[in-house]
C-alpha cells in the first residue's frame, strides 16, 4: 500500500539551539551547520541499472516506472522545505545524511527488532536521493563529500519514520583547522 506524499520541514517546526541544531535530533559534528532537513513519504526506490535500447535510442533506467515518481516526491519535498530561503542550490562541500524507512515484510517478526538487510541496496537508494536533490539543494551531487545512509523499518531505530519514506539532512561542512600531525610535535593526547 502506497501512501500519498507528505512533506514536513523540520527546520520550521522546531526550535533551534545557539549552534543551529535541534537538540536531541541532529548529530553534532564540530563546526557543521544544518542547512536543510526534510521528510518525503513513499516507498523508497533505488536507482537501478541503465538499459541501453540500441543505437540512436535513449538509455533508460530498468525501474524507471517506479524510480521517476520517487525522485519527484523527494525533489518536491526538498523544494517545499527550501521555501523562500535563499542560497540554494548549495555550491559548497556538504554532508548528506539520509535515513530510509522501508516497508516491513508481512512475515517479519513483530515482537523483536529486525533489520532491512534485503533489497533495495542502501547505495542505490542514496544515489536516487542525491540525483533527486541535484539542482534543487545542491549544484551537483559531487558537492556531497560526506555521505551517511541508513535503512530502517518503520518505528525501529534512530530516525525511523512511522511510514516508509526518507529523512534527509544536509549540513554545511565548515573550515576546521587541520588535525595535528605527529611531525608537529603534538600527539593529540
Amino acid at each position: 500500500m502506497t501512501r500519498p506524499p507528505v512533506v514536513v520541514d523540520l527546520g520550521t517546526a522546531a526550535s533551534y539551539s545557539d549552534d543551529g541544531l535541534i537538540p536531541g535530533v541532529h548529530s553534532r559534528q564540530p563546526g557543521d551547520f544544518l542547512m536543510l532537513s526534510f521528510i518525503a513519504h513513499g516507498d523508497p526506490v533505488g536507482q537501478g541499472n541503465i538499459r541501453h535500447l540500441g543505437k540512436g535510442r535513449p538509455a533508460v533506467h530498468q525501474n524507471a516506472k517506479t524510480l521517476l515518481p520517487w525522485r519527484d516526491t523527494v525533489r518536491h519535498a526538498a523544494i517545499n522545505a527550501i521555501g523562500a530561503r535563499t542560497g540554494f542550490p548549495l555550491d559548497e562541500p556538504v554532508r548528506v545524511e539520509a535515513t530510509f524507512t522501508v516497508p516491513k515484510p508481512i512475515g517479519a517478526p513483530k515482537t523483536r527488532r529486525t533489520w532491512p538487510s534485503k533489497r533495495p541496496d542502501g547505495d542505490h537508494l542514496l544515489r536516487a536521493c542525491l540525483d533527486a536533490i541535484t539542482h534543487v539543494v545542491l549544484v551537483d551531487d559531487a558537492r556531497a563529500v560526506e555521505l551517511f545512509c541508513a535503512k530502517r523499518f518503520p518505528l525501529e531505530g534512530v530516525d525511523a519514520l512511522t511510514y516508509p519514506g526518507v529523512l534527509v539532512r544536509v549540513y554545511r561542512i565548515s573550515d576546521l583547522p587541520p588535525a595535528a600531525s605527529p611531525a608537529s610535535g603534538h600527539t593529540g593526547r
